[in-house]
């Protein structure tokens, strides 16, 4: 865990300059994504599943245990995402014709 500590630092938490405008989120279309996420998590608020999305308590103790949610579901999602990305490439290091691939899929 004090590699993961090591890794997702403040630093890396910190608003990046292209963050900033929000234009990049745009144009790859987050913003309606979260848009949609949110209004399906609004109507499961009470699940627990969606709990760490939303503040619990509004106070300081809420804030920091919101942030602190937030901050270790960022680093398993980062986790998960490198481990799919591994998997899939080696699948495509892996695939040597169209008939590998066919196979694959089904």
């Amino acid at each position: 865990m004090r590699l993961l500590d090591k890794i997702f630092n403040d630093k890396y938490f910190r608003i990046k300059r292209f963050e900033c405008d929000g234009k990049i989120y745009e144009h790859i279309g987050i913003k309606r994504y979260k848009k949609f996420l949110l209004f399906l998590a609004m109507k499961r608020r009470h699940d627990i599943p969606f709990k760490n999305y939303f503040i619990g308590e509004y106070s300081i103790n809420g804030l920091i245990q919101f942030e602190t949610r937030t901050r270790k579901s960022e680093r398993m999602h980062v986790l998960i995402a490198i481990v799919i990305l591994l998997y899939q490439s080696r699948i495509i290091i892996s695939v040597d014709s169209l008939l590998d691939i066919i196979f694959l899929l089904f």
